[in-house]
Order: structure tokens, then C-alpha cells, then sequence
């Protein structure tokens, strides 16, 4: 101790007057000074700790704030999904949606993650006490789960970090003067909500079970304003031809296109005039001829007017009632009008048809949806997806082969069945992948109800009918096909001056047009007179109609591709179309954007074509017709032009999800070669370079994937749009491998190449310089979303995504709908904002 330059210091400055007051004795002397420096380190000391614990403290609580904060912006987010839901259901007039009908128990933890209702205190109630909508307990970095981000609650997450919400209704600005709602009877009133989100760090320090629970580190608050829905529309002009909305059926002609120079919209956001010319110079700005496409609008089944979104409000409530739509949509014929009109000889006006705009007075009876259980259904726009309903189109029945041709009529779904329900890919000479056999059991099945429809150049029913020993067509869809005595069913357009005429109609059309060749782009709208219906054929035993042949497309498949995709070795694109090898026999032919053969069973019509048109035909097997025991054998299809769309690949991993953030960690995409089978032999698709530009084409052979032309990684569902936009440009794509330096992170490799459905930039009016009808499908940069000449939303780099036939961001459907919360976001401790402060 006496040799430290502390010691030193105090001999030096106090030591000599010491010793001079004890005279020299130095035994005193020492324990003064002793005493001393022990004062002096033990004061340095807690300086030192004070300044140690001030660095250490607040690097702690921000560490703990930054992960409440975490835990309440997810929160915050779940409340505000829950919020857009509930508003599609407010807008209908169903304000019994806002509040759930379950009532709060925080100690129930089957309850956690269920929205209820519970009473919290309420300064600004008089009776101190208001209902407001709650999550009570949703874990956020469960580890328990894999790699979801959040999962069912239960007594393992008592040491997670978590978040509660609470939701409370507002009859105005709750900023202002808005009063809080929570009287069920008055929920018409709400025009605000507002979003409290309580972020917790270990809420349950003592367990579950304990009792003790901790207050919540971060709370996340936002203002919900309803009625703020923007729409964008999403008409897809973006796809095969500018592949139809559902709303819409297309006609094949439409070598005449035009260049976008103005778009104007309906305060719904459809569109409502387009302005075009005939200027080729920009052609980016092309789309087909809007009067080329028509839509379909379900109508009165007894004298058919088209049933608008009044004909099923209640008079008595005011509100949209399901029971009278239920009502009236029962048995309604099914009314086709034409997309557009203009009287312009060019430049043109074209003016879009309230009958078709999917969100204006027809926007519960225009949309429709060809479903992954082959039937055609009616849809209808909830908040932001487009969803089936129950209501199919239904042809003759199976029951009746003498029934005479009519209108097309809509009657409650039955029973699906279909390899993509089921989610088990064909395999040849092994399953359909479902059982047949409990399909023609199944007196409700679609089958068996005539609701299920393949489509090979147009909705044919999956059903036939073949005689008994009797001589009695009883027999559904059992037995081979026999030349002019099996009997078929089709769905096509008649134009007759009234619906009683559409009774025995066979005069089929490929549009609406009285002549047979016509290509529905003259100026009248298909009404008086010119009324156009969904027409069913009679039973026949052959299906040929007024000018169609497999040469030409007549009816686009709705802008949805049935059970078409990988459980029946098929790539569907956005629009509903599929990576198809037409007719190739040879290296590079180009790979196109073509129609898919929805070869729904038991018919399957592209295995049988020659059939049902009633022709002769040579039996041989393709591989889209898989004999298994019980088949009959297949036959090549007609001018032995082979529709190569069986196209095989190995399907992606699942993303990794970081637990803490609920954002996506890294992927496992699968490395794999686009194989495909025809009459001449095994190939595979490759590009025709490793550059953007490049073509997709044949190539005969076998392939692997060490050739950097041929391979590909697959991603499946990579992230959620919203909130990784850039992560979400990979879903669902086929991403060329040499051009990505890291698969399992994409999103970090610039100039990543994605396979891309093109949208016939290099056709004109009237002239086809590639010599094809059909877009190429070429290397693009991964963009994602992309934006066609009106503006329209579409999706050409996304294959086989599993929620074709929902999403609302795609342009086989109509619109993208994106509903915005008020921006008013604030965060702070809890003591500043919690449920007693927030105006409950």
C-alpha cells in the first residue's frame, strides 16, 4: 500500500503536518493515514460504480424497450388487419362483425388468441366502464413453433415476449368529439377505431398459473378511419392477350390492339373511359382492343335483368341482406355483355360498361372465379380478396339426355372433388389423384349435379353419358367412349332477342355475335334485342359448334385455370395460362403463354377430343392421360399437334422466419430442371441466353442442372407483400440459379433474372411480327407487382401460386384493393398510454 502513488500523494500533502503535530511518532501517523486512503478508494469506488451503472441502465431498459416495441408493433398490425376485415363487412351494412359475439376470460388460455369482447374502465363513459374488442395473449418469438412467427398460446410462453390488444369504436374523431360506441345497437354509428397495443417482456415472470403479472414495456396506439378504402384497378391487361378479369370471357380475336393515351376512373375505382390510337411507337402502352372482351353478369331466372347490388338490400334495415341475395341468385341465367363500346373510327374513346366494372352497381353478380374444383362460381369481393360463393353454374342434368338446350342457371355448389382439393399430384398409371369412385357415388358431387367443367377450348362438362343394356342413357361418366352414341355437354354464348328463346338454342357462337366468325368488336352492347346468355348445350354426341376448331381460342378460361397447376404436372401463370411447348418437335421452339387443358375427369377432353367432336380417331397415350386400371385408352389429339403444358419440377422448401421480428430469415428454394414429355421424346425448357431478354424454348433430351441455361430455383411463399415488399418479389417464381449469388437470400443479389410472362409488346394492330398470337415467356429482372398501359396491378412473374383463386392482386381478377388506416401512430411507456387514459 505505501509503495502506490496514492499513498505517495497523501504522505506528501498531509504526512509532514502530521507527523510535526505527533512529533515524529510515526505508529499514529500511519493509522491517520491509513484511515484516509481507505476513505479515498472506497469514495473513488462508488464514482466509479455511479458512472458504470448509468452507461450500464439505460443500455438495458433500451434493449427491453426495443423489444416491447417489437412485441406492440406487431400488435398494432394484427389490430389493424383485424380492422380491414371487419370493414368489408361494415360497408355491407353487417356492423354485428365489429364486436364478437365471444366475451373475454383472460384466464382461459384457449381464449388468447381469439378476438372478444371485454369491459374495460372508461373515464369518458358514465358509467365508467365501455365494451371494447380484445386479444388478451399472443406470443411473438415463440421458439416452440418452428419457424412460425406466432402460434397457439399455452403455458410455454410465459418467459416470450407477447402483446394485448384493444380496440375501441368511435361515432367521430376521437381526437375531438367523438363518443365512444360500444352499445351493439348502435355500430352503424362508428366511424373511428382506435388501436391500443400493450408490448410485454416476460408478462408472466411467475408463470401463468402464478397470478403475477408485469405491466407492458411499450404501447403502440393508432387511428382507424373507415371509409379511407382505396382501390386501384387491376383489369389484366397484363396477361395472355391481356388475359380477361374474371368478370370477363374473351374472344380469340384479337390481332387488333391499341396504345393507351388516357385512362379515367369511377369514384369506385373501375375504370371508366380508356382513350387510345393507333401509334405504335411506345409499344408498352398496348393492350387489346377493350371491345374484345366481354363479362358475365348473373340475372333474373325469370325474364333475365341483370341483378344489381340493390336488388338485395333489405327495405326494412336498409342493409345487404345474404338472404335475399341467396334468394334471388337461386336459379338466375347467367347474362354476357360486352366490355367496352366506342362509335370512334380511331383515335378511340372507349367507354367501359357498368356491367362489368367489378365495384359498381353489378359488383355482387359480375365476378366470377374458375375454381380449383372445376366449377365456375359467382364471386364477391370481401375487403381485400375476391371470394367463391356457393353458387355454381349448373348445366342439364346428368339424369335427362333429352332435355333441351337453355340458359345456364346458377344452383347451390356440391361436393368437390379434384386433385388440387385434395392437394395430391397425378401420377401416371398410378392415380387421378382423388377417387373417382366416390365422386360417381356421391349424388351431391359436382359431377353428379353437372357443375364441374374441364375446359379444352371451351367449358365442357367433365360428365358423359353412355346407354345401359336397355338402350337408356343411364350411365354417368361409366365406360369407354363410343363414336355417335356418348354424349357430351357445352357451355357456350347464343344471342337470342329474349331468355324464352335460349329454350332448345343450339346456334352456338364464339362470342355474342349473331355471325358465327364474329369477334365481338363491333360498337353495340349485347341488350334488347341482342340479349346474349351462357347457353347449355343439349346432350350430343358431338360438340363441334358454328366455326370452332382446336385451331383458334374462342373462350378464355375466366383468367383462372381450375385444378390446372402442380398436382396435374401443369405451370399456370397469374392469368391463368400455362408454359406450353405447342406443337414442338424440335430444339428451340419458343415456349408460349397458351391456354391450359383443364382436363378435368372423368371426360378429361383433351385426351379425347377426336371423341367428343365425333371424329375418328387412332388410340395412343399421352402423357396427360394416365391409363390406370379402369381407364379406357387415350387418344392423340386432334391434327397431331401435340399441347405440351405436362411440365414437371421440384417444388420449393419453406422460408425460415426470425422468431423475434416475424420476418423472413432466409428460404429453401429447390434447384431443378422444367421437364416436360411429348410424342417425340423428353425434354426440358431452357433459356436462350443467361441475359434479360432471353427466351424460354425446348430442348429435347435429357437435362441436369449443371447446365446453367436449364436450371432454376424454385420459391414457393417467400414473404408477405405488405411488409417485405422486396423479399416478396420471389414469390412463386422460377429464378434462373446462375444469377443469383445467394438462393437462400435472393433479395441481396442485384440483377436477379425471373421467368416472365410477356405481355405482347411486340404485337400491333392487324400485325403479328413474331409470327405468334401467343406472349413468350423470356428472363425479366425480379420485380414482382408490375403495371400495365391503364395502370392495372399484375403479377407475370408469379407460377403455381396456391391462392389463384382468391388473391385480389391479380390480374385474372379484377382490382387491387388496398385499405389505409389514418397515420396517426404513437408509442410510449405504459404509464402514458393504457386503456384508462386512451378515451376508453
Amino acid at each position: 500500500m505505501k509503495e502506490s502513488v496514492l499513498w505517495r500523494r497523501l504522505d506528501r500533502a498531509v504526512g509532514t503536518r502530521l507527523r510535526a503535530r505527533y512529533k515524529n511518532k510515526e505508529s499514529g501517523v500511519a493509522m491517520v493515514m491509513a484511515l484516509m486512503f481507505i476513505l479515498v478508494v472506497l469514495l473513488t469506488s462508488t464514482l466509479l460504480l455511479g458512472i458504470l451503472l448509468s452507461q450500464a441502465l439505460p443500455y438495458r431498459n433500451n434493449a427491453r424497450n426495443a423489444q416491447g416495441k417489437v412485441a406492440a408493433e406487431a400488435g398494432l398490425q394484427a389490430g389493424l388487419s383485424f380492422l380491414r376485415t371487419t370493414e368489408s363487412y361494415y360497408e355491407t351494412g353487417n356492423y354485428d362483425k365489429l364486436m364478437p359475439a365471444t366475451t373475454a376470460d383472460p384466464s382461459k388460455t384457449s381464449l388468447d388468441e381469439t378476438y372478444a369482447v371485454e369491459t374495460a374502465t372508461a373515464s369518458s363513459s358514465a358509467t365508467g366502464t365501455a365494451k371494447v374488442v380484445t386479444l388478451n395473449y399472443v406470443p411473438v418469438n415463440d421458439t416452440t413453433s418452428g419457424t412460425t412467427a406466432v402460434s397457439t398460446s399455452s403455458s410455454t410462453h410465459d418467459q416470450k415476449l407477447s402483446y394485448r390488444i384493444q380496440i375501441g369504436y368511435y361515432d367521430g374523431d376521437p381526437n375531438t368529439t367523438g363518443k365512444l360506441v360500444s352499445d351493439a345497437t348502435k355500430l352503424s354509428t362508428v366511424k373511428y377505431a382506435v388501436v391500443v397495443s400493450y408490448g410485454y417482456v416476460n408478462r408472466y415472470p411467475d408463470g401463468r398459473t402464478a397470478g403475477t403479472e408485469a405491466d407492458p414495456v411499450r404501447t403502440a396506439a393508432a387511428i382507424y378511419k373507415f371509409g379511407q378504402a382505396t382501390e386501384k384497378p387491376n383489369n389484366g391487361n397484363g396477361g395472355h392477350n391481356g388475359a380477361a378479369s374474371v368478370s370477363f370471357v374473351q374472344s380469340k380475336q384479337m390481332d387488333k390492339w391499341v396504345r393507351v393515351t388516357g385512362t379515367t376512373f369511377t369514384a369506385n375505382g373501375d375504370i371508366d373511359t380508356v382513350t387510345a390510337d393507333d401509334n405504335y411507337s411506345d409499344l408498352t402502352k398496348n393492350i387489346p382492343d377493350p371491345r374484345s372482351s366481354l363479362c358475365m353478369v348473373a340475372s333474373n331466372g325469370k325474364d333475365g335483368t341483370p341483378l344489381q347490388a340493390a336488388d338485395f338490400i333489405d327495405a326494412s334495415t336498409g342493409k345487404f341482406s345474404e338472404d335475399i341475395f341467396n334468394s334471388r341468385i337461386n336459379n338466375a341465367v347467367v347474362r354476357i355483355f360486352r366490355r367496352a363500346t366506342s362509335t370512334d373510327n380511331g383515335p378511340w374513346t372507349f367507354k367501359y360498361s357498368s356491367y362489368c366494372q367489378s365495384h359498381g352497381d353489378y359488383r355482387y353478380t359480375n365476378n366470377w372465379i374458375y375454381y380449383g374444383d372445376d366449377s365456375i362460381r359467382l364471386a364477391r369481393w370481401n375487403g381485400t380478396v375476391l371470394v367463391a360463393t356457393d353458387w355454381c353454374v349448373t348445366g342439364l342434368s346428368v339424369n335427362d339426355a333429352n332435355a333441351n338446350a337453355n340458359a345456364a342457371r346458377l344452383t347451390k355448389c356440391g361436393n368437390s372433388y379434384s386433385p388440387k382439393i385434395t392437394g395430391t399430384q397425378i401420377v401416371p398409371g398410378s392415380n387421378h389423384g382423388y377417387s373417382e369412385e366416390a365422386e360417381l357415388k356421391d349424388s351431391d358431387s359436382q359431377l353428379m349435379k353437372s357443375q364441374k367443367w374441364a375446359f379444352y377450348y371451351r367449358f365442357i362438362n367433365a360428365a358423359y353419358l353412355n346407354k345401359d343394356s336397355t338402350g337408356s342413357y343411364t350411365k354417368v361418366a361409366t365406360g369407354g367412349l363410343v363414336s355417335n352414341t356418348t354424349l357430351y355437354q357445352q357451355l357456350m354464348a347464343v344471342q337470342v332477342p329474349q331468355l324464352s328463346n335460349t329454350i332448345g338454342n343450339n346456334d352456338f357462337h364464339r362470342s355474342c355475335d349473331a355471325n358465327a366468325n364474329g369477334n365481338n368488336t363491333s360498337d353495340s352492347q349485347y341488350d334488347g334485342s341482342k340479349q346474349c346468355y351462357l347457353q347449355v348445350s343439349t346432350w350430343s354426341t358431338g360438340l363441334s359448334a358454328s366455326g370452332l376448331s382446336t385451331t383458334d381460342e374462342y373462350f378464355s378460361s375466366l383468367g383462372s385455370a381450375g385444378e390446372a397447376g402442380w398436382e396435374t404436372h401443369q405451370i399456370v401463370s397469374d392469368t391463368g395460362y400455362c408454359m406450353n411447348a405447342l406443337g414442338a418437335s424440335t430444339d428451340n421452339a419458343p415456349v408460349l403463354s397458351f391456354l391450359c387443358s383443364v382436363n378435368a375427369a372423368p371426360l378429361r377432353p383433351f385426351c379425347n377430343k377426336s371423341a367428343i367432336d365425333n371424329q375418328y380417331w387412332n388410340y395412343s397415350v399421352a402423357p396427360q392421360c394416365p391409363l390406370v386400371p379402369g381407364d379406357e385408352s387415350w387418344q392423340n389429339i386432334g391434327d397431331n399437334s401435340w399441347q405440351n403444358d405436362y411440365v414437371d419440377y421440384a417444388k420449393g422448401g419453406e422460408t425460415v422466419i426470425d422468431t423475434a421480428t416475424g420476418l423472413a430469415q432466409s428460404t429453401a428454394p429447390s434447384k431443378t430442371n422444367l421437364t416436360f414429355t411429348a410424342n417425340t421424346g423428353v425434354g426440358c425448357f431452357v433459356v436462350t441466353g443467361t441475359s434479360e431478354g432471353s427466351t424460354l424454348v425446348t430442348k429435347f433430351g435429357n437435362c441436369t442442372t449443371s447446365d446453367d441455361r436449364a436450371t432454376f430455383y424454385r420459391y414457393e411463399k417467400v414473404a408477405d407483400e405488405g411488409t417485405e415488399p422486396e423479399k416478396a418479389k420471389f414469390n412463386y417464381t422460377y429464378v434462373l440459379a446462375s444469377s443469383v449469388a445467394d438462393e437462400k437470400q435472393p433479395w441481396l443479389s442485384p440483377g436477379v433474372l425471373c421467368l416472365t410472362e410477356t405481355t405482347g409488346l411486340t404485337q400491333k394492330r392487324g400485325s403479328l411480327p413474331d409470327g405468334q398470337k401467343n406472349p413468350r415467356i423470356e428472363l425479366q429482372k425480379c420485380q414482382g407487382a408490375m403495371y400495365d398501359a391503364t395502370g392495372a396491378k399484375y403479377y407475370p412473374q408469379r407460377w403455381n401460386a396456391p391462392d389463384k383463386d382468391s388473391s385480389a392482386n391479380k390480374p385474372g381478377i379484377g382490382t387491387s384493393y388496398n385499405v389505409t388506416a389514418n397515420a396517426s401512430i404513437s408509442y410510449a411507456s405504459s404509464k402514458y398510454v393504457d386503456a384508462a387514459n386512451w378515451k376508453w
